[in-house]
């Protein structure tokens, strides 16, 4: 009896862990915001003349993944056109990245 009652205990410590850390990791969005600034800095400082945006919309955090709308604008200057691209991303996070665990890869 008592063996499985440290087994259940220590289960539950670990899955307890786990969703701490997972939520912790989650606090990504000023970085990933960060990113696409430095992102958009580059473009601009590399081609400007393209006339590339990236902007995040929607962003949605949870506890084991985040959802978040990217916006590519390009800016056609020759025929004054706007191109948008949108993408929908979901980013895993946390110590151990569902997505990765049911690939059975925790590299």
């Amino acid at each position: 009896m008592k063996k499985s009652l440290v087994a259940v205990g220590v289960i539950v410590i670990v899955a307890v862990i786990w969703t701490i850390g997972s939520w912790y990791t989650g606090k990504i969005e000023e970085e990933f915001d960060t990113f696409i600034e430095r992102t958009n800095i580059t473009l601009k400082n590399n081609a400007p003349e393209a006339g590339i945006n990236i902007k995040t919309e929607n962003y949605q955090r949870g506890i084991f993944t985040a959802n978040a709308d990217m916006v590519i604008g390009i800016k056609e200057n020759s025929e004054r056109k706007n191109t948008i691209v949108k993408f929908a991303t979901k980013i895993f996070h946390g110590p151990f990245p569902i997505n990765k665990i049911v690939k059975l890869n925790l590299l």
